[in-house]
């Protein structure tokens, strides 16, 4: 999408640096282009607290895919290590067959 903001004549983009203070004050975390958008759907129509709730369960999906997507690189990781260990462990040589030989014989 184009760049929404740019498109505003003087008046829309004073009300709409406005809002993006009180949504910086806010901690709401929306970029300049993405409180436009906003700002635009709510003046079609949509419901300020339904498209606040889609906003909020939106990043809380993606909060839960990136968690996900971390145990899953740090599963991975440590499947690789796990290789790694069990390459360097020692193998049984002849001798301790023998060794285990004698034992079973003892």
């Amino acid at each position: 999408m184009a760049n929404e903001a740019s498109r505003l004549g003087g008046a829309e983009r004073e009300t709409l640096d406005t809002l993006m203070e009180i949504s910086g004050l806010l901690n709401t975390g929306l970029d300049m282009e993405t409180l436009c958008i906003c700002v635009r759907l709510c003046e079609q129509g949509i419901n300020p607290e339904a498209l606040a709730n889609v906003i909020r369960q939106l990043r809380q999906e993606r909060h839960a895919l990136q968690v996900a997507a971390s145990k899953a690189a740090s599963f991975t990781s440590c499947s690789t290590d796990l290789r790694l260990i069990e390459d360097e462990k020692p193998r049984c040589s002849d001798e301790c067959s023998e060794v285990t030989d004698l034992q079973r014989e003892g």
